[in-house]
């Protein structure tokens, strides 16, 4: 059973703030964590590129990808792969929800 299974969820942002910014950086624990509203859901992910740790909240989201701004490398947003030609651990995904208008992820 999976940590989202199980019910872990924790709530991190009402659905109108993300809504209206498009993007939120939180601290989650200790995990910095990027939400990003997108085709009228939330997506979540680690805040930071696991490559030289820039902030992923400075790239551009395309295509289901995020898009380093430092250094250009993408990563899927439904399963963390990075593009080819990287050699890079995968971005961290995280289960996000809304409920009761709040967003939720599990970490």
């Amino acid at each position: 059973m999976t940590s989202a299974e199980a019910g872990s969820w924790t709530a991190v942002a009402a659905v109108d703030e993300l809504r209206a910014a498009g993007r939120l950086e939180r601290l989650v624990g200790r995990k910095p964590v990027l939400l990003i509203w997108q085709d009228e859901a939330p997506l979540a992910c680690a805040a930071l590129c696991p490559h030289a740790f820039a902030p992923l909240c400075e790239g551009e989201v395309r295509d289901g990808r995020i898009h380093c701004a430092r250094h250009q490398a993408s990563f899927d947003l439904a399963t963390g792969d990075v593009d080819s030609g990287w050699r890079l651990p995968p971005l961290a995904i995280y289960p996000a929800r809304v409920n009761a208008g709040q967003v939720e992820i599990c970490i």
